[in-house]
C-alpha cells in the first residue's frame, strides 16, 4: 500500500486534530515500458525485467537518480518488493523438536524464531492452520456508528450532516470487516503485531474527501515493544530497514519519513555515492535526539548486534503506531500457541508412521533357528556358517517374498511363521493422534473429532472461544475509537461498535427484535448492523421502492400478515376442537436446533419422542401406585390397584 500513499509538502508532523495527510508519489513516465511480445515463460519474464531496468539505468543520468533518493527506483523492482511484502510476516523458520523445546524454556529470548516456528507449522499443519483461522471466521466484526448526545436541533444541521457523511465514508474505506479479520489472524499466528495508521483526507470547498484509509502492518523483526501508553504497548521501530533496498521511505506515513529526512539533513544517514546506498555515523547517532514542529521529543537507540550490524531505533507515537495481542498480561512478542508447537511436531511424526504402514505393513515374521558347529569353543565363530552366508540367505530371502512378510535371520531349520494377531490400522493411529491433539489444544467442541460429542462440551467451546477472540476484538474497537474520534478531523467524538460472534448471532438478532418491538429505538442501528445494513441504507431502500412505486399493484405486508394470522387462527381452530366441542391441549413448541442445551433432549428430537402423536409409542401408561405397566383400555390404576382402593374407601 505504501506505494499508493501520500508525502505532504508541508514539514513537521501535524497536530492531533489535523488529519493525517500523505500525498501520492507521481509516476515517471520513462518507467513505463511495454513490451511487443507476449511473456510466457519465467525466463521471459526475468529477461524482461532485466532489460526494464537496463535501460532505465542506461537512460537515466545517476544524478538525477540520487537526487530523486535512491531508493525510488527500487519500488518498481518486482522482485525486491516481493520480499518485502513476505517480510511483513515472521518468516518461517524449521525447528527440530530440541530447538522449539529450548526456544519456549525461555521465550523471551527466542521471540523471532518461535514467530518463525509457527509460520512454518501453519503452512505445514492444516489442523493448525483451521485453529489460526478461528481467530478470524468466529468474530463477526460488525460494527454500528453511534453519533454523540446533542440538542434534536443539531442533528439537523449541515454540519452534522457532512461529518455523518464524512465519518461513513471513512469506515467504508476502512472496510473495517475485513481489515480486523486479517488482522485477527495475524495476531494469532504472531502473538503481539503492530500497525501503523495509513490515512489521508482531502479537503475540497469545505467538505472532507477520504482518499483511503488502512492499518500498514510493520515488520516484525523490525520492531519491539518498549512502553506501555494510553493505547496499549508502545513499539518502536529499527530505522535500519532502509538500508534494505527493498524497503524505500516513501512506504511509511509521514512521521517515519520525517525521521529519516532529518537524519539525512544532520548526517547521520549519509549517502555512500560509491556504493549507492547509506551508511550511519554512529558517532552522531548515538546522541540524536528526533523533534518534531510542536517541540515533542522522541529518544532514539543505537545497538550492535553479534553479526556486527547496527540497529537504529525509535519510539513511534500512540496515534500512529497500534498494536494488539492476544495476551496483554505479558510483553513477550510470540502467539499464545506456542505450547501447541511439541504436540504438533509429534503428530507429524504419528502422520509419518501412518505412512509408512500404509505402504509396507508388517503383518508376519518368518523366524527360525541357526545351527550350531559340534563342541564350539571360545575365540571361535560357533555356526555352521559365517556371517556373511547367513546374511545372504537372509537377503535372498526377503528379495523372494511380498513386503508384509520378513525373515529374521537366515532360515535354516525349525522354520515357523510368526502372524501378527493385531496389525496396526494406519488410519486409526493418525486419527487417534488427532483426537489427542484436539483434545490437549481444548478445541474439541470447535473441531470435531469424534461421531457423537456432547452438547454440553460443544457449548462450552463456543462460548469460551468467542470470550477469547473477543478480547482481540475489544482492542479494535478501542483502536478505532480512537483513530474515528481523534486523527481523522472529525468535527463531533462518534463512536463505534464492533461485536457479533458466530455462535451467538441467531440468539442475539432474536433478542434485539425483541427489544426493538418493545420500543427501544437506540438498537435499531445494531439490528440492521447484523444484516450489514446501515440505518441510511435502509431508509434510502425504502425511500427508492415508494419512488418506483413498488407496492401500488402489490398486496400491502399489513393485509398479507393479516390475511395469514386469520387462516392460521381458523386452522387452529379445527385441529385444536374434539368432538363434543372442547379444545385440545397443547405442549410448549419445539425447541430449534441451536438452543438445544441437553444431551437428553437432543436424543428425543433424534428419536422423534418431543412429538405428541409418537409419545404413546415410546411412554408406556402406568399404574399412579404400583407402577406397573397398563393396558389401553384401563385408566390410571392397574385392576389389583383399584380393587384395593375400593375395599379401602368402601
Amino acid at each position: 500500500m505504501g506505494e499508493e500513499m501520500k508525502t505532504p509538502n508541508k514539514g513537521g508532523r501535524p497536530k492531533k486534530t489535523v488529519p493525517i495527510t500523505e500525498q501520492e508519489q507521481p509516476q515517471d513516465s520513462k518507467l513505463l515500458m511495454t513490451q511487443n511480445e507476449p511473456v510466457t515463460e519465467v525466463k521471459d519474464v526475468l529477461q524482461s525485467c532485466t532489460d526494464f531496468f537496463n535501460s532505465f539505468l542506461g537512460n537515466v543520468n545517476a544524478s538525477e537518480v540520487i537526487g530523486q533518493g535512491i531508493y525510488n527506483l527500487n519500488q518498481y523492482n518486482p522482485f525486491l518488493q516481493n520480499t518485502r511484502l513476505k517480510t511483513l510476516a515472521g518468516l518461517p523458520i524449521e525447528m527440530s523438536k530440541t530447538g522449539i523445546a529450548n526456544a519456549l524454556k525461555n521465550p523471551q529470548f527466542h521471540e523471532e524464531e518461535i514467530r518463525g516456528a509457527a509460520a512454518s507449522l501453519s503452512s505445514s499443519q492444516y489442523l493448525y492452520y483451521k485453529i489460526l483461522r478461528q481467530a478470524g471466521d468466529i468474530p463477526l466484526m460488525k460494527y454500528v456508528k453511534y453519533p454523540p448526545l446533542l440538542e434534536p436541533s443539531e442533528y439537523k444541521t449541515d454540519r452534522f450532516k457532512n461529518d455523518d457523511d464524512f465519518v461513513d465514508e471513512w469506515l467504508e474505506k476502512f472496510d473495517v470487516v475485513n481489515t480486523f479479520k486479517r488482522i485477527a489472524i495475524e495476531v494469532k499466528r504472531e502473538g503481539k503485531p503492530s500497525y501503523l495508521l495509513r490515512s489521508h483526507v482531502t479537503k475540497k470547498g469545505g467538505k472532507k474527501t477520504v482518499d483511503f484509509a488502512a492499518l500498514q502492518k510493520l515488520p516484525p523483526q523490525f520492531v519491539k515493544l518498549t512502553a506501555i501508553g494510553e493505547h496499549g504497548f508502545v513499539a518502536s521501530f529499527n530505522l535500519m530497514v532502509f538500508m534494505n533496498p527493498a524497503f524505500v521511505p516513501a512506504q511509511y506515513p509521514t512521521f517515519i519519513q520525517r525521521v529519516w529526512d532529518d537524519m539525512i539533513t544532520n548526517k547521520i544517514a549519509v549517502l555512500d555515492p560509491k556504493k549507492k546506498s547509506y551508511k550511519l555515523d554512529v558517532q552522531k547517532a548515538s546522541t540524536y535526539v528526533y523533534k518534531d514542529e510542536d517541540g515533542n521529543s522522541y529518544d532514539t537507540l543505537i545497538e550492535r548486534t553479534e553479526q556486527k550490524t547496527y540497529m537504529f531505533w525509535v519510539q513511534l507515537p500512540q496515534d500512529l503506531c497500534y498494536t494488539f495481542c492476544s495476551d496483554t498480561s505479558t510483553a513477550t512478542a510470540a502467539p499464545d500457541t506456542a505450547g501447541l508447537f511439541m504436540d504438533l511436531q509429534e503428530l507429524t511424526d504419528y502422520s509419518v508412521l501412518a505412512g509408512l504402514i500404509a505402504s509396507t505393513p508388517l503383518t508376519s515374521l518368518l523366524t527360525g533357528e541357526i545351527e550350531l558347529i559340534p563342541n564350539p569353543s571360545t575365540g571361535r565363530d560357533q555356526t555352521a556358517m559365517n556371517p556373511e552366508t547367513v546374511l545372504k540367505f537372509q537377503n535372498l530371502f526377503n528379495s523372494m517374498t511380498s513386503t508384509n512378510t520378513e525373515a529374521f535371520f537366515a532360515p535354516l531349520k525349525n522354520l515357523k511363521l510368526q502372524s501378527l494377531n493385531n496389525v496396526p490400522n494406519s488410519s486409526e493411529i493418525k486419527t487417534k493422534a488427532v483426537s489427542n491433539f484436539i483434545s490437549v489444544a481444548g478445541e474439541g467442541g470447535n473441531i470435531i473429532a469424534t461421531e457423537k460429542p456432547s452438547i454440553a462440551q460443544v457449548k462450552t467451546a463456543n462460548m469460551l472461544s468467542a470470550a477469547q477472540y473477543d478480547f482481540v476484538v475489544k482492542q479494535f474497537k478501542s483502536a478505532l475509537n480512537n483513530i474515528v474520534q481523534d486523527c481523522i478531523g472529525a468535527d463531533y467524538k462518534w463512536k463505534v461498535d464492533v461485536f457479533g460472534d458466530i455462535f451467538s448471532e441467531q440468539n442475539q438478532k432474536k433478542y434485539l427484535k425483541e427489544l426493538v418491538t418493545a420500543g427501544m429505538k437506540g438498537l435499531v442501528p445494531k439490528l440492521l448492523a447484523y444484516e450489514d445494513i446501515t440505518v441510511k441504507d435502509s431508509k434510502a431502500a425504502e425511500l427508492y421502492l415508494d419512488s418506483i412505486g413498488f407496492y401500488d399493484n402489490l398486496t400491502t405486508l399489513t393485509q398479507v400478515a393479516a390475511s395469514k394470522l386469520n387462516a392460521q387462527q381458523e386452522k387452529s381452530n379445527d385441529s385444536n376442537a374434539n368432538e363434543d366441542g372442547s379444545i385440545k391441549k397443547v405442549g410448549r413448541p419445539a425447541l430449534e436446533d441451536e438452543d438445544i442445551e441437553s444431551d437428553e433432549t437432543a436424543a428425543s428430537r433424534e428419536k422423534g419422542e418431543n412429538i405428541s402423536e409418537n409419545k404413546d409409542i415410546y411412554a408406556a401408561k402406568r399404574c399412579a401406585i404400583c407402577g406397573a405397566e397398563l393396558d389401553d383400555d384401563e385408566d390410571i390404576l392397574c385392576d389389583d390397584c383399584r380393587e384395593t382402593y375400593l375395599e379401602q374407601h368402601s
